[in-house]
């Protein structure tokens, strides 16, 4: 027989990953590259931001690096004519470095007024429109990855030696009644918390058709330890009632060869103890 030590916590859903999308530059919302609740591939381009500035820097930092480029091949044929020292092909080539950093840092400046998806997933709500102005770090939609979930949840310390990670942990949320979700314990946190001397674990749970959601509730069950038997003890009642019915269906009323005689219990003597059909019974005036 296997004896299971079963425990149960609550906790709340998270994605597996989520972020909320937020600009790293101010500007003016030129377009918009999703919709409500959609899903986004990684990569995918999500809000756009007027960049017309940041182009034309683009382009005079590409012309600068073009006549940097230039005056240096220029220098080097020179040189090679024995017109132009050495140092002044250098001091071109020097320049020709800067210009292309320039082109560098107007490039990625352009770069940082679009928004991207991160990773595959699914947008929230959006709190912006076309139009709007940004500032850097405001708010503009969610995106989470539904794919499969994570839940973390608190244990007394007592269970620490008797939870790994890969452990099976069932989850069931109110909002689906019925249905159990299956999960592995992805981690045990490295400490237990002082206040509570709880345990804090987090397990990933499947999310087949993306049913689940961020912040529902969940109740979580997982098998602590599990424990194999070779026997199993009936309660006492349970044999002495056995015993009785076979001893009656038998007919030797505690006079077998492998019974003793019947003697009332009294204050100076011990309760008779019969052994019928195998099965020691008490029997007490």
């Amino acid at each position: 027989m296997r004896l299971s030590d079963e425990v149960q916590a609550v906790g709340s859903l998270k994605s597996v990953q989520g972020v909320m999308l937020r600009p790293e530059s101010s500007g003016r919302i030129s377009k918009l590259g999703f919709a409500d609740g959609a899903r986004v591939v990684k990569g995918q381009l999500l809000v756009q931001l007027d960049d017309t500035l940041q182009r034309a820097q683009v382009q005079q930092a590409e012309a600068q690096a073009s006549i940097a480029r230039t005056n240096l091949q220029r220098s080097r044929e020179l040189q090679a004519q024995g017109f132009v020292s050495q140092s002044a092909v250098d001091q071109n080539a020097a320049a020709m470095q800067v210009a292309d950093a320039q082109v560098a840092l107007a490039q990625a400046q352009s770069q940082r007024m679009k928004v991207l998806a991160p990773f595959h997933g699914t947008a929230g709500l959006r709190a912006v429109d076309v139009g709007d102005y940004l500032k850097d770090g405001a708010d503009i939609v969610n995106i989470e990855d539904l794919s499969s979930m994570t839940v973390q949840f608190a244990l007394p310390e007592r269970y620490i030696d008797r939870l790994r990670a890969g452990q099976a942990v069932d989850v069931a949320v109110d909002a689906l009644p019925g249905k159990v979700f299956k999960g592995r314990v992805q981690a045990v946190d490295s400490q237990v918390d002082a206040n509570g001397r709880a345990l804090q674990v987090l397990a990933q749970v499947a999310n087949p058709g993306a049913v689940l959601r961020p912040g529902m509730f969940a109740r979580c069950r997982s098998v602590a330890s599990s424990l194999f038997s070779r026997s199993w003890t009936a309660p006492m009642g349970a044999r002495l009632h056995s015993a009785l019915k076979r001893e009656s269906a038998c007919g030797c009323r505690g006079r077998s060869r492998s019974s003793k005689a019947f003697a009332p219990a009294t204050s100076s003597s011990p309760p008779a103890m019969v052994v019928c059909c195998g099965v020691t019974v008490c029997r007490c005036a």
